[in-house]
């Protein structure tokens, strides 16, 4: 991944004169805040159920406004979420293929993760 990371910095070099504060980072997502960040883009395809949980309790963080883009997967539990707006998919296709494109929008403030602390303590109880 350093080839590909160093092809974003470049990029990213010709487009900050003309949109400000684009960063690339080459590292574990997960341990970056994202809190500030207007946009967020996971190509997400092959990303596990667990993986995008754990991107949705990141994003749970984000300011009003802000925008998640996914891959083939919605963030788990958006569409029934008051705090997102998810747009429908519409499918493009990529190097590898034809992907869903997912757009959710911030349009609250705010937690609704009850879900996965239900699903994880039913978990919990059936491998006791």
């Amino acid at each position: 991944m350093p080839g590909i990371h160093k092809r974003h910095q470049d990029l990213f070099k010709e487009f900050n004169q003309k949109l400000p504060e684009l960063e690339s980072v080459n590292g574990d997502f997960l341990k970056y805040s994202w809190s500030n960040a207007s946009v967020v883009f996971a190509n997400s395809t092959c990303f596990s159920k667990d993986l995008m949980e754990q991107i949705l309790l990141k994003a749970e963080l984000l300011r009003k406004g802000a925008i998640v883009i996914t891959f083939t997967k919605k963030l788990p539990g958006t569409s029934r979420s008051p705090n997102w707006e998810v747009h429908e998919g519409f499918r493009r296709y990529m190097s590898w293929g034809l992907a869903t494109v997912y757009i959710h929008k911030k349009v609250n403030y705010g937690f609704c993760l009850r879900q996965f602390r239900d699903k994880k303590e039913k978990e919990k109880k059936i491998m006791i």
